[in-house]
């Protein structure tokens, strides 16, 4: 047997580090169950030691071999220590916290797409090390400090300002004492990228959930530092500030008409000023028409139906599940250049854009709706139902992403019909996985499993199928659609 791989520098530092992180977790264990240390502090403690040893990360290995098969190992752990509520030190919460889950596989992320670019590598890992503590600590112990819940996690404004400006000391400082960037550029525009990057960090951790944070702040700091580049290269800062203030302004405005609640106006700032940075309008002419249509069909349908909808403002939940494949699809975008991804992300607005339309078009039609499997009457308003003038809208909804979007002819045309089949895809998903309800109080049905300030009883589908899920498959059915009709038609 060929012992040659334990023996490597490498290997040595992964077992050092197993020990290292190991001995970290039985001084946070000690700390809790002998010195009545609150689990907070003790979390905290193995967040900050351990996150300042793997900023080191690329000086220590010669390459990232060792560093994802340790990320993969404490995934595994950590998963089953949750799981079976083992160290109590870290895992011990009032709410349920998955953030020694998610830790492990941002770290796992940025040694697979980062790690030849150290400072980008380090300076992430270190935003999620200092700030993202430091924003967590300031905000449960300062008094009187400003609380708000945007999903189910309280935030506070303390933290939030101490995120901001914490992360823009650590960037512009990194920075400033880097030699891995152009020294002209980093002294001419070190302002803007530590302030771009703080405030895309600041807000991807404002609409966390459930310790997601550790995932989130890292990936979006990579992320927004390398965008924060392209934008300086490509000469657009003034314009960038500029949207980021007119998009601040409109998101707001938004929250006062009742388009967007406050949730949703963080999560579509942020998306919006994303997609803005990676292809100017080019990328957010598609999502805006699908934003803004969207929204004028539903105070329209709610109008001359005589009744308000109750989530005509959309949430934080509802724009993440119509946003979050077409941002996912103009990050690749914009790390490959291949055109691919470029469709696919239109093709994936299409399918919301068109599923939308169908749905508030089709609530207008006189005649009852019927299943899209079967083809039997349903009730008006129940998951899974299509009809002409829903169809027609569906259509038209495809098509008008794409009108906005391309001049070519055969990609216009596949784009739409990708869209409107992802459309007729989500039709089938409600009618057979999507969970339905029945309240025990009235017996009314409803889609979200509450009603009458109760649980309802689930009577078909499943549990997890949420409408949310199922726009969401809607989106990445889109996608891949389109994929597989240029691959078989070979464009």
């Amino acid at each position: 047997m060929n012992f040659d791989f334990f023996l490597t520098k490498d290997t040595s530092f992964g077992l050092y580090i197993l020990f290292i992180v190991g001995l970290f977790i039985a001084v946070s264990e000690i700390l809790f169950n002998f010195f009545n240390v609150k689990s907070f502090i003790t979390r905290k403690f193995l967040h900050f030691s351990t996150g300042l040893l793997l900023i080191f990360s690329p000086y220590l290995f010669d390459s990232n071999l060792i560093p994802i098969i340790l990320s993969i190992l404490f995934t595994i752990i950590n998963l089953i220590f949750i799981k079976y509520n083992i160290f109590k030190s870290i895992h011990y919460t009032k709410n349920k916290n998955y953030g020694t889950f998610f830790y492990p596989i941002a770290y796992l992320i940025l040694c697979l797409f980062w790690w030849e670019k150290t400072l980008v590598f380090q300076l992430s890992l270190t935003i999620l090390t200092v700030s993202d503590s430091a924003a967590s600590i300031i905000g449960n112990i300062l008094p009187n400090s400003k609380h708000y819940i945007l999903w189910r996690d309280k935030k506070s404004v303390n933290g939030n300002i101490t995120m901001a400006l914490s992360c823009f000391i650590l960037v512009y400082f990194g920075l400033l004492f880097s030699k891995d960037l152009n020294q002209e550029m980093i002294l001419s525009n070190l302002l803007f990228i530590s302030f771009f990057v703080s405030l895309i960090s600041t807000f991807s951790e404002a609409i966390s959930i459930n310790g997601s944070d550790n995932l989130s702040v890292p990936i979006f700091s990579a992320i927004s530092i390398d965008l924060a580049q392209k934008i300086i290269l490509e000469n657009f800062i003034i314009q960038t500030i500029s949207f980021v203030c007119f998009l601040g302004i409109l998101c707001y405005l938004f929250t006062k008409i009742r388009i967007l609640k406050k949730d949703g106006a963080f999560a579509a700032f942020l998306i919006g000023i994303i997609l803005f940075s990676i292809g100017k309008w080019e990328f957010l002419i598609p999502i805006s028409i699908f934003f803004l249509t969207s929204s004028i069909l539903s105070k329209i349908s709610s109008y001359f139906l005589n009744k308000k909808k109750k989530e005509s403002n959309r949430n934080l939940t509802q724009v993440l599940s119509n946003g979050s494949i077409p941002l996912l699809l103009s990050f690749i975008w914009f790390y490959t250049s291949m055109e691919l991804f470029f469709y696919s992300f239109l093709a994936s607005i299409s399918a919301v854009n068109s599923d939308t339309w169908a749905t508030e078009i089709g609530s207008l039609s006189n005649k009852k709706p019927v299943n899209s499997i079967n083809f039997k009457k349903i009730k008006k308003g129940e998951s899974g139902g299509i009809t002409l003038l829903g169809i027609i809208g569906g259509i038209g909804g495809a098509f008008i992403i794409s009108i906005f979007s391309i001049e070519y002819g055969k990609i216009f045309i596949i784009i739409s019909v990708s869209g409107f089949l992802a459309c007729y895809f989500d039709s089938i998903l409600g009618s057979t996985l999507q969970g339905k309800y029945k309240c025990k109080k009235c017996g009314q049905n409803n889609e979200i499993g509450f009603h009458c300030n109760q649980s309802s009883e689930l009577i078909s589908g499943i549990k997890i199928f949420s409408n949310n899920l199922v726009n969401f498959l809607c989106s990445a059915f889109g996608g891949i659609i389109l994929i597989a009709l240029l691959y078989f038609l070979c464009l």
